[in-house]
């Protein structure tokens, strides 16, 4: 993996181990794939499988419950630094089954105005 990417995923894997935080933990990158694991009752896993081209052509991002993937097609994203990867909470989206959320871009605004619409929802915003 390129030099670049790995300091990506440092910044990352730091960000998530020093700042406090209730919804997700680093849990290992292997063979190009960043994987961030819920800490809630539920298992669920969001991995971002890198191109090998990541620099120029980004990845995708899939969510897995309890072994199960979520999303038939990979959520798509070009740099996980120049993007937020929003991940709100457990919505009860469809299936009656609480289903994350994720926007490829989508503004520190937006964010703000969905946390004060949505109390109560736990929300992480990666920046």
């Amino acid at each position: 993996m390129e030099a670049d990417l790995l300091d990506e995923l440092e910044n990352i894997a730091n960000n998530l181990k020093h700042h406090s935080n209730d919804l997700l933990h680093y849990e290992n990158c292997v063979d190009r794939c960043l994987t961030l694991s819920s800490k809630g009752t539920e298992d669920i896993k969001f991995i971002f499988q890198f191109k090998p081209d990541y620099l120029r052509n980004g990845g995708e991002a899939f969510v897995y419950r309890n072994g199960k993937r979520l999303n038939n097609e990979g959520v798509p994203f070009r740099h996980l630094s120049n993007i937020i990867v929003l991940i709100m909470g457990f919505m009860a989206v469809k299936r009656e089954k609480p289903m994350p959320y994720f926007a490829s871009n989508f503004s520190a605004n937006l964010f703000a105005e969905y946390v004060n619409n949505h109390a109560g929802t736990p929300c992480i915003a990666f920046i």
